[in-house]
């Protein structure tokens, strides 16, 4: 890996084996990005699982943040999404 590595990705997938693929896969995100990054995660998934994620996450020196997105169509039509973040802490 190199010095060249986002520090961030996003991610927005409509079900959790979507987001278990990408995260899990031979060449995931678990295997792939640099210890330290924040997994901002805007996928349509339940909280058990953001919680489940947060911790592999964690297990794995990263940050995942389970960011939900308010507005739908209407709201990206009109430029007015509103992002929620939860993580485990402020940092």
């Amino acid at each position: 890996m190199s010095d060249s590595e986002p520090d961030y990705l996003i991610m927005s997938l409509p079900k959790t084996k979507n987001v278990e693929d990408v995260l899990n896969a031979d060449d995931g995100v678990l295997k792939c990005a640099k210890k330290g990054t924040f997994m901002i995660d805007t996928s349509t998934i339940g909280p058990v699982q953001s919680r489940e994620f947060a911790q592999i996450a964690k297990d794995n020196q990263m940050i995942y943040c389970d960011t939900p997105v308010i507005g739908g169509t209407p709201g990206a039509t009109n430029g007015t999404l509103v992002f929620l973040m939860g993580a485990e802490s402020e940092e």
